[in-house]
């Protein structure tokens, strides 16, 4: 290989004097200033001049070759507390990799941030995410993979959008990432292009009259099934004779009003006569409301693109 691997940080073993992050006033190397005009100086005239120092050079050649040293061993950063900031949380943005542990060592777990402007540390979940970097660099999920996520449609995670049949631009990262899924993936999910400008969409987990749709195995990818409810089932038994017939008991989803009423309709010898009026109520037996569902939470339907 052309790079030279650093196994052992330059002057690993060495005497080294740490240099300052700060500006230092009397003129010292510094790595805000670095080395500064006194080290120019003609050290035999100048009272002002500065030798560079052997063990301030091998720390500050220590500490590259040491970072760079994580890099080729692990490819990601250690995390960035705020000591090793000045005292100030590191703002990261989403995507960002790092290496953490609760005590600081090793060994490490990998994880990613899932917001911009993320200055917790990698222990809360809400902005973390553990990456498993035994999986391929996009975590095993392919372009395309559907799911329900636990965040707001604004919230999304990297990589992931609304799959709600919003549209997106044919040439922008998010167009090209849909039009390159299999031909038979965007016919099942009715990806199509049109417009001009040309536009194509995201899968849409919502039905035509707003409603969402449930995932299910199914051989019938991208199909939606019309909602249905099992079969209610009940049960009256009568009593009668030529002229008379009443209500002995009822069951499952029929009942009867509480009440005879009267009903001019029905008459015995002249005279008006009492009926009962039989009822069929699903909510007898069953939950109801103005759709089927089951007992659920909401979630957003979002998709899998990796740009």
């Amino acid at each position: 290989m052309r790079q030279r691997y650093f196994q052992i940080p330059f002057a690993f073993a060495g005497d080294q004097t740490p240099v300052e992050n700060a500006l230092q006033p009397s003129g010292v190397v510094s790595f805000n200033q670095g080395w500064t005009f006194d080290y120019q100086r003609d050290q035999s005239t100048d009272p002002l001049a500065k030798p560079i120092d052997r063990t301030e050079m091998n720390y500050i050649i220590s500490v590259i070759t040491d970072n760079l040293c994580q890099y080729q061993q692990n490819g990601f950063p250690e995390f960035i507390t705020a000591d090793n900031n000045g005292g100030t949380p590191y703002p990261y943005s989403q995507g960002a990799f790092v290496l953490w542990s609760a005590s600081g060592n090793p060994p490490f777990s990998t994880f990613v941030s899932l917001v911009d402007n993320n200055t917790s540390t990698p222990g809360d979940v809400s902005r973390w995410k553990t990456f498993d970097a035994t999986k391929s660099a996009d975590g095993g999920i392919v372009p395309g993979f559907l799911d329900l996520l636990p965040f707001r449609v604004t919230d999304l995670p990297q990589g992931w959008y609304p799959a709600t049949g919003v549209q997106y631009a044919l040439n922008s990262l998010q167009g090209n990432a849909l039009n390159n899924l299999p031909v038979s993936y965007k016919t099942d999910w009715r990806i199509t292009i049109s417009g001009s400008p040309q536009l194509i969409n995201t899968p849409n987990l919502y039905h035509t009259d707003g409603r969402g749709l449930f995932l299910r195995p199914s051989n019938s990818v991208g199909t939606v099934i019309g909602d249905a409810i099992r079969n209610i089932t009940g049960s009256l038994r009568l009593r009668g004779n030529d002229s008379v017939t009443s209500v002995m008991s009822s069951g499952g989803a029929f009942g009867v009003s509480s009440a005879w009423i009267s009903d001019d309709r029905f008459t015995k010898q002249g005279g008006p006569q009492y009926a009962s009026d039989i009822l069929i109520d699903a909510s007898r037996v069953a939950p109801t409301a103005s759709e089927n569902r089951p007992l659920h939470v909401g979630a957003t339907p979002a998709i899998f693109l990796g740009v």
